[in-house]
Order: C-alpha cells, then structure tokens, then sequence
C-alpha cells in the first residue's frame, strides 16, 4: 500500500493553516495520511492553534525561520523517517479537493517515471480561475515568462497529465526516490527558485514533471505576504535567485551570461509597475542583483 504524508509549511497564518489542514483531514487517502506541520517561529499563535484543534497533527516548531527550502526540508526528512513513499507538499494557504491525493496518485502509478507531480491549482477567488495549470522554464533563456492558462480558466484540452518545465512548491506531491536520488529543497534559495531548481533536478536525473488536471487544489496566493505578489521581499529573492538557477542549471559566460543577465533583471524591472512601494522594492532588486554577483546565498543579510 503507498504510503503519503503531508507536508505543510507555516508562518504567521493561523486561519490559512487551519483551514489547509481542515481540507486535509477529508483527503480520501487509501494507504493512510501522516499531516506534519513545520512552523517557521510564527508568533500569532498557529502552533498553539494547530496543537489544540489538530491534536493528530505531528507539529515540529523551529525556533528560527528557515525559508522554505529548511522549513520544508525538515518535514520532508521526517516524512521519510516515517517510511512515506509519496510527499505532499503543500502551502498553508491552499485546500485540497478531498479526491485530489488518489487523482495524483492514479497519476503516478500509470506514469512510473513521474518524480514529481502537481494538481491544477486556481486561485481561491474566484474559485475557478488558474494560478497554476503548467509552466516553462529555459535556464538558457533566463525568464520564460508567465505559468500556463495564468489566470484564465482551464480550457477543455486539458484533461488529461501532461509534462511540465516545472512544479510550483505550492503543491507537489515528489516521490521518495526523487529526493533519495537528487535530495530535498536546496537552502541557497531560502525563498523563491527552490521549487524551479528541484524541479530541474529532477528533470535531469531523468524522471518525469507532470500536471495532473483532474487533482485540484485552491490557492489563498500570496496571503503571508498581505495579498502583495510584489514587494521588496520577492523582489529581492526573485532576481537573485532567478539569476542563480540560471548560472547552475545552464552556465554560461562571457557576452551570452549578460545578456541572459539582462533579461533576468529587465523581467524583474517591468514587474515592479505592479509593486507595493515600488521603490523600496527597486532597492531590494538591485541589493539581489548585487548579492547574486558577491554569492550571498539564503537568507538576506539586510545589511548588505
């Protein structure tokens, strides 16, 4: 019987965390479901919360925030210890359709190549609009631009699993061999790319990425971060470490790396029309620019 755990990684989001794992509890799972939470020092009371009201729930509270490559990472090491064939990877702000699991893991077995794969995932509201439905990634290229159907709802062709460049850390479920053969989240990233680098690593060790359309799962996008997809934070670790999974999965240099450099930073540029101060977020730009070039990894020295 295949074996699944649950991964779900918290900051500072009670009632996202609560209302992830309340879906999680109705997740038709038929060889069984083990929910780890892993609290990155949240202080508005989610392990309180979580212990209280999901007593089954096995919570390890770290005393530090580790990104999400270490938050994630140390649930994933105990899903393994545990025995999991299969990790479910998942944001606190997402739910889960209670037949998503078993879709995902039909998938997998009529795809034994698969090393990771991803539901659908649409935004919370409206509830039938993608986030996720695919994505490409050409390190050669530096930004190859938005997910799949991006907004948009999902069109009738896709019905059935098809490969993908990459999948979202939002949800994943990654198979115990795919780690045993290229390892978990790499800390270097701490926020943002993780999941693009993993997914290339994979790629590379010769298992397959795959979206499955007929497993869905809601997306709260961007809630820990007040509702803003673009603030200094992302723009910080979004151009260092955008230009870091370039250099490591398609080194280049001379003439072609900057010009692949260029793209990389005028991509993050154009983005900060939409921006939450959108100063504050130029200065993080150029300070993850400059900290790509230094090799300042992981988390941000904000004295740099």
């Amino acid at each position: 019987m295949t074996t699944v755990a649950a991964v779900v990684l918290s900051y500072n989001g009670e009632t996202d965390t609560l209302e992830c794992l309340r879906s999680l509890a109705e997740l038709r799972a038929p060889g069984g479901l083990d929910t780890i939470v892993v609290d990155n020092a949240s202080t508005d009371g989610t392990v309180k919360a979580v212990r209280e009201r999901f007593p089954g729930v096995e919570l390890i509270a770290s005393p530090r925030n580790l990104g999400f490559s270490g938050g994630n990472n140390i649930g994933i090491e105990r899903a393994l210890e545990l025995g999991s064939d299969w990790i479910l990877v998942l944001n606190n702000d997402t739910t889960v359709a209670p037949n998503a699991l078993e879709r995902l893991l039909a998938a997998a077995e009529s795809h034994p190549s698969a090393g990771i794969l991803s539901p659908v995932i649409f935004f919370t509201d409206p509830g039938d609009v993608l986030w996720f439905g695919g994505a490409r990634f050409d390190p050669r290229r530096g930004y190859s631009g938005r997910m799949e159907h991006y907004r948009r709802r999902a069109p009738a062709h896709l019905n059935t699993p098809v490969p993908v460049d990459f999948v979202t850390g939002a949800a994943m479920l990654i198979s115990r061999g795919a780690i045993q053969r290229v390892g978990a989240f790499d800390p270097d990233y701490f926020f943002l790319y993780e999941d693009v680098d993993l997914s290339l690593r994979v790629r590379a060790a010769g298992m397959e990425l795959l979206l499955v359309p007929d497993a869905k799962v809601w997306h709260r996008v961007t809630a820990s971060l007040g509702g803003r997809e673009l603030n200094p934070m992302t723009s910080y670790y979004a151009t260092r470490n955008n230009l870091l999974v370039c250099q490591r999965h398609a080194p280049m240099s001379g003439l072609r790396a900057w010009r692949r450099e260029l793209v990389c930073v005028a991509t993050h540029l154009a983005g900060l029309r939409r921006a939450h101060r959108p100063f504050a977020s130029l200065r993080a730009l150029v300070a993850g620019w400059s900290d790509f070039h230094r090799g300042r990894l992981g988390a941000r020295r904000l004295s740099s």
